[in-house]
């Protein structure tokens, strides 16, 4: 038996927030930004990783969304659990 073992990297939360709800909605990050009343240069961010979800803005995908504030928290959260320990490999 072999202790093979596939590491993937893990997806951001603002993947998610790109293909399953932007794309699916057909909304665009600098419409986004207008909406919630932030900078698109956040949202941009976001969708590429390259920034992370603050609880703030998470306020505000929940309610724009209609979907909890804690779906949004913990997508961060689990990405960054996942992140620091794929990164140690």
């Amino acid at each position: 038996m072999s202790n093979f073992k596939i590491e993937y990297k893990p997806i951001h939360p603002g993947d998610i927030l790109k293909t399953e709800f932007l794309n699916e909605l057909n909304i665009s990050e600098v419409d986004l930004a207008k909406k919630l009343n932030i900078d698109q240069e956040i949202i941009q961010e976001i969708c590429k990783g390259k920034r992370n979800i603050s609880n703030e803005i998470a306020s505000k995908l929940a309610q724009f969304f209609d979907i909890s504030v804690e779906f949004w928290i913990n997508l961060q959260k689990q990405y960054n659990s996942k992140a620091t320990e794929f990164n140690k490999n």
